[in-house]
C-alpha cells in the first residue's frame, strides 16, 4: 500500500522550498481527493504514485488554486503584525515562483525518487 507521509519524509520534507508543497500533499482534504480520483481497482503502487502526481501538478496548475494558496499565504502574514509588510512582499514575489517550481518538480519520476516505482 502507498504511505505519502513515508514517501514524502524521504525526499521532499529535506528541501524548505517544497514544504508548502508537502502541507499540501499531506492535507486531509487532498489524500481524500487522490483516493477518490485513484480508487480503480487493480493499479499498482507505482502507477497510483504516478497517476497521483500528474492530478496534483494539474491541480496546482489551476489558476483558481494558486489564487488560493496565494490568498491563504497572505492571510498567514496577518499573524505575524511586526513582519505583515515584508511577508506580503515575500508572498507577492516569491509565491508564483514557488508554486511554478512544485508544479516543475511534479513529475511523475519523482515516484522512483520517493522509492514507490522501481528506478
Amino acid at each position: 500500500m502507498l504511505c505519502p507521509e513515508k514517501a514524502l519524509s524521504k525526499s521532499l520534507t529535506t528541501d524548505p522550498m517544497m514544504q508548502p508543497v508537502v502541507t499540501l500533499l499531506q492535507s486531509p482534504v487532498m489524500v481524500e481527493l487522490l483516493a477518490a480520483r485513484l480508487s480503480v481497482a487493480g493499479r499498482d503502487e507505482c502507477d497510483t504514485c504516478k497517476m497521483a502526481i500528474v492530478e496534483v501538478a494539474a491541480i496546482l496548475a489551476d489558476p483558481n488554486t494558486q489564487k488560493e494558496a496565494l490568498d491563504y499565504a497572505e492571510e498567514v502574514c496577518d499573524a505575524y503584525p511586526d513582519f505583515h509588510d515584508q511577508c506580503l512582499t515575500y508572498v507577492q514575489m516569491y509565491g508564483p515562483l514557488l508554486l511554478n517550481a512544485a508544479i516543475a518538480y511534479m513529475n511523475p519520476s519523482l515516484c522512483s525518487t520517493l522509492g514507490v516505482c522501481p528506478s
